[in-house]
């Protein structure tokens, strides 16, 4: 970052905050569309295991991105300000990369 003053830092901090929530509701959209065609799948055919193993990835899925930010965030610290930038650059990056997993449709 160009500008390290404690004021421009929590305010940048504050910009991720809100591209994170807005990521995150579009990540929460895209995964309830994925489970709502699964379920169809599931009362069409009778066959769940898709379905159970999609909420099951779903669960590895939020483990993996914790662990994987909380090391870089780790890395950054004693300084917070910079170790928060860190964690919330991973939980960008790898939710932008879910929404796009679920953007590609089912075969």
């Amino acid at each position: 970052m160009a500008d390290d003053k404690p004021s421009t830092r929590n305010q940048y901090v504050q910009c991720l905050d809100r591209q994170l929530d807005l990521g995150k509701r579009e990540l929460e959209t895209w995964k309830n569309k994925r489970r709502f065609e699964l379920e169809g799948l599931a009362k069409s055919s009778g066959i769940t295991q898709p379905l159970d193993i999609y909420l099951r990835s779903e669960k590895s899925f939020i483990n993996y991105l914790e662990d994987s930010c909380r090391w870089r965030y780790l890395r950054k610290m004693p300084d917070a300000v910079a170790a928060a930038i860190a964690y919330k650059h991973c939980e960008l990056r790898l939710i932008d990369q879910r929404i796009a997993t679920y953007k590609t449709p089912l075969d």
